[in-house]
């Protein structure tokens, strides 16, 4: 796996979205310049080893990116608690999966049937988008196998968003109007100031 595209973008100096009002649907109402940042786990423990090579450790790219990048919290809001995705560190794998079964075993047994993909039990749950109990997915057997999904609870959807790990961190350190609008549909960003919930609207870095 190739990570000097991720270094390069962790690397970019006074990263910011530019931001609208959730509240209004005017194009030119006032905007808002949300200060982000980007945060990278402290080095792999004994236990993330160890559970990166049980569960991982035949994925290559999987291994390649934890071993540079422990975890990694993006687009972090300066103001507030808000950040756009979670890839968490590999000892933290088993408790967000058990978050994700809590909400399948909500379902009742003829709501299952058809609704769960094959893939469901060897699934790894390798992050999050924060604050939303949707989760990052990713079949380690069969057919999907290595494959990227999200969990949203809210209708109970899986859905693909990149044919493997590299693709994905690739896709989510690109700022495009589509990922603004995947990121507004989760985050929300913070003034310090008032009680408006500002939706990223652009991206920008440098002077």
């Amino acid at each position: 796996m190739d990570l000097k595209k991720l270094e390069d973008f962790l690397a970019r100096e006074n990263q910011r979205f530019i931001c609208f009002a959730a509240a209004t649907s005017d194009v030119d109402a006032e905007k808002f310049i949300a200060q982000i940042e980007h945060v990278v786990g402290l080095s792999l423990t004994g236990d993330d080893q160890a559970v990166l090579e049980e569960q991982g450790g035949h994925m290559a790219q999987l291994v390649a990116f934890y071993t540079e990048f422990p975890s990694l919290r993006l687009y972090c809001d300066t103001n507030s608690s808000s950040s756009a995705f979670y890839l968490a560190r590999p000892r933290k794998w088993d408790q967000l999966k058990q978050e994700f079964m809590g909400w399948v075993r909500m379902l009742h047994d003829e709501e299952n049937h058809g609704a769960l993909p094959d893939w469901l039990a060897s699934t790894l749950v390798f992050g999050e988008i924060p604050e939303t109990s949707n989760y990052l997915l990713m079949p380690t057997e069969g057919e999907e196998a290595g494959k990227v999904f999200i969990f949203e609870h809210a209708g109970f959807r899986f859905t693909e968003q990149a044919p493997n790990f590299e693709s994905f961190v690739d896709k989510i350190i690109a700022p495009s109007p589509g990922l603004y609008e995947d990121i507004r549909r989760y985050t929300q960003y913070s003034d310090g100031e008032t009680a408006t919930k500002w939706l990223v609207e652009d991206y920008a870095y440098g002077a």
